[in-house]
């Protein structure tokens, strides 16, 4: 693979993977909390 496409497909799918991480860090962190 060559740096061209690496960078285009993280450009393309860096939205994605911070909105699912934030969604992850949102309910893991719900899911700890005792105030639900």
């Amino acid at each position: 693979m060559d740096w061209g496409s690496i960078t285009y497909l993280l450009g393309v799918y860096w939205p994605y993977l911070a909105g699912a991480g934030l969604i992850g860090l949102v309910v893991g962190w719900r899911s700890f909390t005792p105030k639900a």
